[in-house]
């Protein structure tokens, strides 16, 4: 099933694909949504009211104008009746009074000529003409009050109507309310299908990763069992191996302890088959001790060397991240792990044939000579100490992939010694001038 949810801090569209790169996203938007849920539900509702009682304002004052209108017109149009038959009732009544003006002056002229009869009968003709316009009038009147009621009935058959309206609007509102209780019901319920849906899926997804975290941890247990028991088997003998490698024959090994669990080897540098300087290796497959530094220190000594290396399997656990660092007892003691000795007695070595050369010197002014020598040795000898060191990083580049839990430690090991070699030693050895 997929479903997209996005993002209320970022606007992101986060899929199920996302789930499976990156549990936290999950997390995050349950617990986002679990703090916010009853406000996106107050908010829904607000709106979804809102919404619905604007839509029923603007229906309520859509039909109130139209019956205002409706209303105004009709009432204009029997107003304009009204006055056109008022008018009209003026122009007859001004007519009828010009007519009643002009028969009394002639009855009024016949009068003077006529007798007492005709007088009489004037006087009842102007009563009679009277008493038709009183009639008129009251007949007028009584048209207007019927024209006015009919209006008035008119109009409050049009305001219950409006009023039928507005009821109907009413309970259209309330079944509307309903309805908007009814989505609220429906899209609580929604969510809580859709949560407990993510957290099942969430859960799914820790389930997994545990299971390969477990499986991880359980590969790289043995990887240790296998890698320990390697070391525990063969440390000694491959440190010896590799010291003999790399440096002889130009160079001497020596193993200068014949104690059983015991590997200390002298090395003594040579220039041109002279022996120019020593160093002495301990080789300790142990836990650490901090009375190894001393003990090595006495060992130096009793050689007369100036330089010793610890080799130490557990270094790595004594001082995370880095692969060799100076001892603290003594400047001229250099700790490491069992990968970094090669490249660390390389540079001891460097150091002594750089002091050889210094010492020699003083008691020689052939300062050509000295320049060609020394430029020799960094076409031929740094290339190799550079070449040890890149495949000391090839190695470590190799147990990055095979580590882990380990590959950040191992990662900044190798950028460390590969700042340290190139600002500290291989800069100033390939820098350096006489």
């Amino acid at each position: 099933m997929n479903f997209t949810f996005t993002c209320p801090n970022c606007s992101y569209k986060i899929t199920a694909a996302d789930f499976k790169e990156n549990e936290s996203i999950l997390a995050n938007l349950k617990e986002i949504f679990q703090k916010h849920e009853a406000d996106y539900i107050s908010i829904l509702e607000k709106n979804l009211v809102a919404n619905l009682q604007q839509k029923n304002d603007l229906i309520v004052s859509q039909k109130l104008t139209e019956a205002e209108n409706i209303f105004q017109k009709e009432k204009q149009i029997e107003i304009d009746k009204l006055n056109q038959l008022i008018n009209n009732q003026k122009i007859e009544l001004s007519n009828f009074d010009l007519i009643l003006q002009k028969k009394l002056i002639e009855q009024e002229n016949a009068m003077k000529s006529n007798s007492n009869e005709n007088e009489k009968k004037l006087q009842e003709e102007i009563f009679k003409l009277r008493t038709l316009v009183e009639n008129n009038k009251s007949q007028l009147d009584l048209v207007v009050a019927e024209k006015e009621k009919a209006l008035l009935i008119s109009k409050q058959k049009e305001i219950e109507e409006f009023q039928k309206v507005i009821s109907e609007q009413k309970l259209l509102i309330t079944s509307n309310q309903n309805e908007v209780d009814k989505i609220k019901l429906e899209f609580q319920k929604e969510n809580l299908e859709k949560v407990a849906m993510a957290e099942k899926l969430l859960n799914s997804e820790i389930s997994k990763l545990q299971t390969q975290i477990k499986e991880l941890e359980h590969a790289n247990i043995l990887n240790k069992v296998i890698q320990n028991k390697t070391k525990g088997e063969n440390f000694e003998h491959e440190v010896e191996g590799e010291l003999r490698k790399v440096f002889e024959p130009g160079d001497i090994i020596e193993k200068i302890t014949s104690q059983e669990k015991k590997a200390d080897y002298l090395h003594t540098v040579r220039n041109n088959n002279e022996p120019v300087g020593k160093i002495v290796y301990e080789v300790k497959n142990a836990d650490w001790s901090n009375a190894w530094e001393k003990k090595l220190t006495e060992d130096m000594a009793r050689q007369k060397s100036k330089y010793g290396i610890l080799v130490a399997t557990s270094f790595n656990k004594k001082y995370l991240g880095i692969p060799f660092k100076r001892s603290d007892e003594n400047p001229n003691i250099y700790l490491c792990d069992p990968e970094s000795f090669i490249f660390v007695g390389q540079i001891i070595k460097s150091l002594i044939l750089v002091e050889d050369k210094l010492n020699n010197q003083k008691n020689n002014s052939n300062l050509e000579d000295k320049i060609a020598n020394f430029n020799q040795w960094k076409d031929t000898q740094l290339p190799v100490l550079n070449k040890l060191f890149f495949d000391s990083l090839e190695r470590i580049k190799a147990s990055e992939s095979g580590i882990t839990k380990q590959v950040d430690e191992i990662r900044i090991a190798r950028e460390k010694m590969y700042n340290n070699w190139q600002k500290n030693i291989k800069d100033y050895l390939e820098n350096f001038i006489f």
